[in-house]
């Protein structure tokens, strides 16, 4: 199996650079993500990464949405160049980014490069990609379980959770192109002209949404306290409104019950429990409580 999906990434390659397959080494296979088999190609020394859509994974992913997104951010210079993608499968090859590394959630430089990048995303007001809903995706991963949760209040968490719904779900808030999967290791961080920049890959989960959500994105998959949060939201906007921050915290809360949701999904079915969940049940009664402690109206 590993034999054919390496010859598919090479026959996807040769394809986006219209070549005979012949042409090209097989390339070299990534570790596996949640959702995606990557490999590396090359040909006449420049690197290619192509991704390939792990089929039994991809029940939560809107690839036309993800193809619009690239096209939607393609003129702002923030992202991977893409030189082939295929809807119907998923598949994607892109330019490789070289000299690149992963954004330390724990560097506040890193973070402002980052929040740079999350600005100019969120000026695309209507990209015609898919509409979000974090508050489906909860109950979506927990409709996958095979057994109850292993946390025994986690049906009356949830609960506070869901009650969240109304407000961050208000037709009224902004909606705007996010990338839904704002964590720090889709933020690539890359020297350009002698001065560091961020690029932000890995679209999956993009859909037209609350921008506040992105930021909370970063926050939670940094495991963040209120202090850092609250650096983080001002490298964004040093101006943000005291009900604008709030929402930030109930976003944090939000996606830290869907990751956590998502890692029971995933040792009921028999996968190995990704770092990334770690903690993250437990940072859901934190952001509830900062929440409980304040108004949770806009405009107060």
């Amino acid at each position: 199996m590993l034999g054919q999906e390496t010859a598919l990434a090479r026959s996807w390659l040769a394809r986006a650079l219209d070549l005979p397959e012949q042409c090209l080494a097989m390339p070299i296979a990534l570790p596996n993500g949640s959702t995606n088999c990557s490999y590396i190609g090359e040909y006449q020394n420049t690197r290619y990464m192509i991704r390939l859509s792990r089929k039994e994974r991809a029940y939560d992913l809107d690839r036309l949405s993800e193809y619009n997104a690239y096209q939607s951010v393609g003129p702002l210079d923030i992202s991977d160049e893409v030189l082939l993608f295929d809807v119907e499968s998923g598949t994607k090859v892109a330019a490789f980014i070289e000299s690149a590394r992963e954004a330390d959630p724990r560097d506040e430089e890193d973070a402002a490069l980052a929040m740079a990048v999350l600005k100019k995303v969120h000026s695309v007001r209507s990209p015609n990609v898919r509409r979000g809903d974090a508050f489906a995706d909860i109950l979506m991963y927990e409709s996958c379980w095979r057994r109850q949760s292993s946390h025994p209040d986690h049906d009356e968490t949830q609960k506070k959770v869901m009650g969240l719904r109304p407000w961050l779900m208000d037709p009224a808030a902004e909606r705007v192109l996010c990338h839904g999967d704002a964590i720090a290791e889709n933020f690539l961080i890359v020297d350009r002209n002698g001065k560091k920049a961020a690029r932000l890959v890995d679209w999956e989960f993009c859909a037209v949404d609350d921008p506040m959500l992105d930021i909370g994105i970063y926050a939670m998959y940094g495991n963040y306290d209120r202090a850092q949060t609250d650096r983080l939201i001002e490298s964004y906007d040093p101006a943000m409104p005291p009900w604008q921050r709030r929402r930030v915290y109930g976003w944090i809360a939000v996606y830290a019950m869907s990751w956590s949701n998502w890692g029971e999904y995933e040792l009921q079915a028999g996968n190995e429990l990704s770092p990334k969940v770690i903690g993250k049940y437990d940072a859901i009664g934190y952001w509830l409580n900062i929440l409980e402690g304040e108004s949770k109206h806009e405009g107060t």
